[in-house]
């Protein structure tokens, strides 16, 4: 009995005791010692929001209920309390939010790409917390959006503590474009925009200033690009508008665009031959096909600064007229053959030359054609070349072409090339001395003109 009187004045004591602190958790529990936050290191994303769990606790790690004040915000977020966190019935039936309890939570949200602290403080405790803001987006980053046509630089900027890298690539919804350059600090990337280029513009490998460690993140703009207008001619210039039959002329291109290896150019709907072109392929040297006779027109052409975007074949805004067909009326005999000077090794010559062909008679043992015309090639050493021979392709004739050397004739086409029309090859070395080529065709019809092109071989 004395044992029972003993724990009950006890407890009475105790009671008493904490009857004179208005917290009695921290007379049981003891004083605190500190503020948690879970997590006291953060990421969101800009315009979102990332819970931050607040606790005042003691040396037990028990939570001692209590209130916060949040200041010395970082400006890439902002810091709101949770006013429906932990709601309880406090008074009777209804149900409230204490705004004293042992947890309290609030939301940073991310305003801009950065890293940002803020201070909690509870009484003389107080702990930082730290959140990272990682970006959704570029944001408006480009500085032109209407008005902007191929070849046009267009600008775009980083965030604040954004960095794009020197391998951060850029690309628009649609079309292609050129990096022009990119600033030694990191903050922007010129680009020189191509045709039908337009949409967002998302950028790669785009670094976190605020915090090195993370990855390279890829970023897209929030405004949009409208479509740079696409390339629908070539603007021209031509040296003659009406060249003469098998002579050369020039075509220059204008507006950026330039030739590639694999360029063709007609004149009326006929490929030319491309003798040569400039350092900047700009600018080639063509003998335009007989009888050619229409708009100067281009395939596999590129933009300048675009180089490895072919685009597709265009139309010229020139048109050219080649002269009447012409001949030579001394390569009707072998007697009166016209002499043609071969190119050097590495160039090209083109020679031309039209009907008529003498009867057969002519040339006799001749690979037994209808006809033929004879020209005279004299060299001091032999000479390695491409021969390609080519004639008008509305005609029903096919021409054959032989070499007679010494009396001795040989069928050229059958040296790698093909026979039949409307073109012949062959690859074939010329021996040193007198050499004729003789140019036979065979029925049902007279071509009315042909082109040979000869490019000397190493």
């Amino acid at each position: 009995m004395k044992g029972l009187i003993r724990g009950a004045a006890g407890l009475a004591a105790v009671l008493a005791m904490s009857a004179c602190n208005s917290d009695q958790t921290i007379d049981l529990m003891g004083p605190p010692t500190g503020i948690q936050a879970t997590p006291s290191s953060a990421f969101t994303k800009t315009g979102d929001s990332v819970a931050i769990l607040l606790r005042m606790v003691n040396d037990r790690n028990q939570a001692v209920p209590t209130q916060f004040t949040i200041s010395n915000v970082g400006p890439a977020v902002t810091v709101a309390y949770d006013t429906k966190y932990r709601p309880d019935y406090t008074v009777g039936d209804t149900l409230s939010v204490p705004d004293v309890k042992p947890q309290q939570r609030y939301f940073a949200k991310g305003a801009a790409p950065g890293k940002a602290t803020f201070t909690v403080t509870s009484g003389s405790l107080s702990a930082t917390v730290t959140v990272i803001v990682q970006p959704k987006d570029l944001g408006a980053a480009l500085n032109k959006t209407t008005g902007v046509k191929a070849g046009d630089t267009v600008t775009i900027t980083a965030p604040s503590g954004l960095k794009f890298t020197p391998t951060s690539a850029v690309t628009f919804t649609t079309g292609a474009l050129a990096v022009a350059t990119r600033a030694a600090d990191s903050s922007n990337i010129k680009v020189v925009m191509g045709p039908g280029a337009g949409g967002v513009a998302t950028v790669t490998n785009v670094k976190q200033g605020y915090a090195p460690t993370l990855a390279a993140v890829t970023l897209a703009s929030t405004n949009s690009l409208a479509t740079t207008p696409a390339v629908t001619v070539v603007p021209t210039t031509v040296s003659t508008a009406a060249p003469v039959f098998g002579a050369t002329m020039t075509v220059t291109l204008g507006g950026g665009l330039r030739l590639t290896s694999t360029s063709t150019i007609t004149v009326g709907g006929r490929t030319a031959y491309i003798l040569s072109k400039t350092a900047d392929s700009a600018t080639a040297t063509i003998v335009p096909f007989g009888g050619s006779t229409g708009n100067v027109a281009y395939t596999n052409v590129v933009l300048s600064f675009l180089n490895a975007v072919i685009l597709p074949a265009l139309p010229g805004d020139k048109t050219v007229t080649v002269g009447a067909v012409t001949n030579d009326p001394n390569a009707l005999a072998k007697a009166t053959a016209p002499t043609v000077t071969l190119p050097a090794v590495g160039e090209t010559l083109i020679f031309s030359d039209g009907s008529p062909y003498p009867a057969s008679g002519a040339c006799a043992g001749i690979g037994g054609g209808d006809g033929c015309r004879w020209y005279k090639f004299v060299l001091v050493a032999p000479l390695k070349v491409d021969i390609e021979l080519k004639w008008d392709p509305n005609t029903t004739a096919d021409l054959g072409l032989y070499s007679e050397n010494g009396g001795a004739t040989f069928n050229i086409d059958a040296f790698g090339g093909q026979a039949g029309g409307p073109e012949a090859k062959a690859n074939i070395t010329i021996p040193a001395g007198t050499t004729y080529f003789v140019n036979t065709y065979y029925a049902p019809g007279v071509p009315p003109f042909f082109h040979m092109k000869i490019t000397g071989k190493p």
